[in-house]
């Protein structure tokens, strides 16, 4: 441990080739100039949210269907705001595992700035929260920013690795269309040419002086490779790895929960393969909350298992609200808990966090 940590002053400290290498002036970082085309992104995920919207509304039968949204069972839908509550506490003890190598960051801290993050992914567009949660984790710990984006890009790998695992397990129970199969197939390959790469750099300490020596173009990958390193030398990031599958785990239990209180009787593994589905469809960054998407998705996962139309657009919509509401209000409160406005996160905050 002391060795690991004695390698990381050396690579990371300001005196260093690395922190300053060459072509650069050492100058504190600056504010990146506005993007003059910074609208169009949101735009298109605006667009994408309302298009779902309207495509999953269209023709809902309100007066038909809301007294079934009524007579939901509120003791499944209890036990889902409680696992998904319990879901990004899981999120933050795994990231101050994977960060175990270059601080001892508490699972408390780490926890307050997942649901900074996600309370800013519920109210902003293209998933604003995961870059925020990661330059405020930066601030607090006091830990390199391109280490904590390194860490942000390991969890992403661990949960593509699990989800993989568990549709293998689900698609033995449950019966899939073969093109489903075929994409997931397809989508298991990538994920383990990223994850073979990824270990590639994790073992390859000198590969980031290469590219450092390259041009100031390589500086900030070449921080990633650094990162990737240090985080990979060390046996928490293996317990991380095991929490990954709890953490996927606790966002199954929602789904199955809402689902048997709506009436809608699913095996915990047709709700697995609901879950992925889900996870694979909101990928991308979008709308505020995935508002639309989210609910798209999810209608179109339930179809797979021969619900209804408007049973599946209820059942969807009782799931957003469940997944949406708790995370609004324990996201705003930790929001709250650090003292600062929302101006203030996304004009001073991240800068700070980036000269820290």
């Amino acid at each position: 441990m002391l060795k690991r940590r004695e390698w990381l002053v050396t690579h990371y400290d300001g005196s260093s080739r690395m922190a300053t290498p060459p072509h650069t002036t050492g100058a504190p970082d600056e504010a990146p100039p506005p993007q003059k085309q910074s609208w169009i992104i949101p735009a298109v995920g605006y667009a994408l949210s309302i298009g779902c919207l309207i495509w999953v509304y269209w023709g809902y039968p309100w007066h038909e269907e809301l007294p079934k949204l009524l007579r939901v069972d509120w003791h499944w839908v209890a036990i889902g705001c409680a696992f998904e509550v319990g879901t990004y506490f899981m999120q933050g003890w795994r990231w101050s595992l994977a960060l175990r190598p270059v601080g001892r960051v508490r699972p408390a801290l780490a926890t307050r700035a997942v649901y900074v993050g996600i309370f800013a992914n519920e109210v902003l567009p293209m998933r604003t929260g995961e870059v925020l949660r990661c330059f405020l984790l930066a601030k607090w710990a006091r830990i390199r920013l391109s280490i904590v984006f390194s860490s942000a890009v390991l969890e992403r790998v661990m949960d593509g690795v699990w989800l993989l695992a568990l549709f293998g397990v689900a698609v033995s129970f449950v019966e899939l269309p073969q093109s489903i199969v075929w994409g997931a197939q397809a989508l298991a390959v990538l994920v383990v040419v990223l994850a073979c790469a990824l270990v590639t750099l994790m073992m390859s300490r000198h590969l980031a002086h290469r590219f450092a020596r390259m041009g100031r173009w390589t500086q900030k990958f070449a921080a990633f490779i650094l990162g990737f390193n240090a985080l990979g030398r060390s046996r928490t990031l293996l317990w991380s790895f095991v929490v990954s599958l709890f953490y996927l785990l606790f966002q199954v239990a929602p789904i199955y929960a809402l689902a048997h209180g709506y009436g809608v009787h699913l095996s915990i593994f047709a709700a697995t393969t609901v879950l992925i589905i889900l996870r694979l469809g909101t990928v991308v960054p979008q709308g505020p909350g995935n508002v639309g998407v989210t609910q798209a998705v999810l209608v179109l996962g339930l179809s797979l298992f021969g619900v209804d139309r408007n049973t599946a657009t209820g059942l969807a919509t009782v799931l957003f609200a469940v997944i949406t509401v708790p995370l609004v209000v324990t996201g705003f409160i930790a929001f709250l808990i650090t003292g600062m406005k929302l101006r203030d996160m996304f004009d001073r905050t991240i800068v700070e966090a980036k000269r820290s």
